[in-house]
């Protein structure tokens, strides 16, 4: 799908591709983050959608104490994912 892809680290981010992003009836949300907590970010974003500037993590912070993520170590792996479905 990309070029040069490499597995990347929780913390790492990369800019989407302008078709992917420039496209607003995709949903996709390109969020900016520079810790570890990419899926929290993302589930937030779901959650709580924003009308501007949806790819800042500033926008999300205030929603962080609305979902539970005790227990739940970052970057995610996907035997966690079911205790945050809950």
């Amino acid at each position: 799908m990309f070029k040069n892809s490499k597995q990347l680290g929780g913390a790492s981010y990369i800019e989407l591709p302008i078709e992917y992003v420039g496209n607003k009836r995709n949903g996709l949300v390109d969020i900016q983050n520079k810790d570890n907590m990419f899926f929290k970010w993302c589930h937030i974003a779901h959650k709580f959608p924003m009308i501007r500037n949806k790819n800042r993590v500033t926008k999300y912070k205030q929603h962080e104490r609305d979902a539970d993520y005790t227990g739940i170590t970052f970057p995610v792996t996907l035997n966690q994912i079911s205790k945050i479905e809950k």
